[in-house]
């Protein structure tokens, strides 16, 4: 958690966009090999990403209660680079290729 927390660091991006309460660790020692593999959550199974870091994201209040996000939505992980991250949390919004990013690149 220590390193990701320190790459978090580096990018110098507003504290307001996380939610340290949802980090969770998914090292050997955090959540050991006895525990499942797959649980049930958002009406899906949800894999556990054994080996890597989550870190949590400040979600809106009005979003939540709007679309029942806890009980409905699946946890997905999504791999994309650093400025459209910034983008895809500041503006709610995933970006598509040929979107305009908030650095004012092009996905």
């Amino acid at each position: 958690m220590s390193l990701a927390k320190e790459f978090v660091n580096s990018l110098n991006w507003h504290k307001t966009l996380f939610d340290d309460s949802q980090d969770r660790c998914y090292c050997t020692k955090c959540y050991p090999i006895p525990w499942d593999d797959v649980i049930s959550t958002g009406n899906a199974n949800y894999v556990i990403p054994r080996g890597w870091t989550r870190l949590g994201l400040r979600v809106d209040p009005m979003l939540i209660d709007a679309y029942d996000i806890w009980n409905k939505w699946i946890v997905t992980f999504h791999g994309t680079t650093k400025t459209a991250a910034l983008s895809i949390l500041i503006h709610r919004h995933f970006y598509l290729p040929g979107d305009k990013l908030i650095d004012g690149t092009t996905l």
